[in-house]
Formats: C-alpha cells, structure tokens, sequence
C-alpha cells in the first residue's frame, strides 16, 4: 500500500486494529476515525491501511480461509 507511513508505522496500524476488531469496540468499517487519532495521520492513510488490513487479515492471522 502506498502511504506516507513507514513499514514499522504500517505494521503499529495493523495491530491496532486486530486489537480494536478484537475488542468490538465499533465495527471495522467505522475504524478509520480510530486510526486517524491514535496515528495522526490522514483519511487517505487511515483509509489505504484498513483496506490492506481487510484484504490481509485473515492471512496474516494464521486464519487463511
């Protein structure tokens, strides 16, 4: 994905929403506003790393299909 974020900032994000997936704060549809504010970074970025985050999530959690 093409963001302003570097790979270790990339992967802080991706974590941070398993968290608030497994938490069941807010449906994750609705994460971009959480990812704006605990990163400070913009809707652009919020909105490419919670769609790498979708496409991804289940592989990266060992859960492939």
């Amino acid at each position: 994905m093409n963001t302003g974020l570097d790979n270790t900032e990339r992967e802080d994000c991706l974590e941070y929403l398993d968290k608030l997936r497994d938490s069941g704060v807010v449906l994750m549809y609705g994460a971009m506003p959480y990812l704006m504010e605990e990163f400070d970074i913009s809707k652009k970025d919020a909105r490419s790393i919670l769609s790498e985050w979708m496409q991804t999530c289940h592989t990266r959690n060992g859960k492939d299909g």
